[in-house]
């Protein structure tokens, strides 16, 4: 399954948040979105979700136009992970996974969707908490619920907006961890938005840049995160050094 945006606008009270945008999605590929504050990562992310419409251009799902496909059949492709889990009634660990395999079951559940919550809550360790109310988690509990959820839609593509906001370094490493293996074990693509750029260097494939002044920039890690483009970008001078688990990207003073 391919994923292609195709010279997609969006635009908020006539003012353009992005245009002429373009990016290729591949499975099995982890791919970042990076990018000052307002500068619409997350904007992109629910374009590619269908959530917001493009004022121009589309975006496609292996050639066809994913604003002709049925939100049923999207959502066993898609999964959008949104930044801020909300839960305004109360249900359990177990039966917010279980939302997730919605979109193959019309009123009654089946055996086999029962079995495969149970497969993710062992998976991700979620299995003391299965009957805990969601809205009593801590907010890497309840993170790692809405990726179990999105798991259990068993799609293709996951969008994730933001997935480690707000955790503690524990929780961090815990949630890209499982961001890997999704890409790995399922040969899934996996697009995220993401502040930090330390973790984006480190568990990325490919990075895409969203600069100031509708520039684009994409590439590995290493041909994105230039002392260069970070100054252009942040308006902050950077030292990028390497490590074992990747670059690092330190830094040092605010730009002239």
């Amino acid at each position: 399954m391919k994923m292609k945006a195709d010279k997609i606008k969006f635009c908020y009270q006539d003012t353009a948040v992005f245009d002429e945008l373009s990016l290729e999605i591949e499975k099995g590929k982890i791919i970042s979105l990076v990018g000052p504050n307002g500068i619409g990562k997350s904007t992109l992310i629910k374009c590619l979700s269908n959530i917001y419409k493009a004022d121009s251009g589309f975006v496609y799902l292996d050639g066809k136009n994913t604003l002709s496909i049925e939100a049923k059949e999207l959502a066993k492709e898609l999964s959008y992970v949104p930044q801020t889990q909300e839960n305004n009634f109360s249900i359990s660990v177990y039966e917010s996974i279980l939302l997730g395999r919605k979109p193959y079951f019309n009123w009654k559940v089946r055996k086999e969707d029962k079995m495969i919550v149970e497969k993710i809550l062992q998976k991700l360790n979620l299995e003391k908490l299965a009957e805990r109310e969601v809205n009593n988690l801590s907010g890497g509990e309840m993170q790692k619920v809405a990726i179990a959820r999105s798991l259990a839609q068993n799609p293709s593509i996951f969008l994730l907006d933001e997935p480690t906001s707000n955790l503690d370094l524990n929780h961090q490493l815990e949630v890209m961890k499982i961001i890997t293996e999704l890409a790995k074990e399922k040969n899934a693509a996996v697009v995220m938005a993401i502040h930090d750029l330390n973790l984006a260097a480190r568990f990325s494939d490919y990075i895409f840049l969203i600069a100031k002044k509708g520039k684009y920039i994409s590439g590995k890690p290493k041909e994105v995160f230039t002392e260069k483009n970070m100054e252009e970008t942040y308006g902050v001078k950077v030292e990028i050094l390497e490590s074992s688990n990747g670059l690092l990207i330190m830094p040092v003073e605010l730009s002239n």
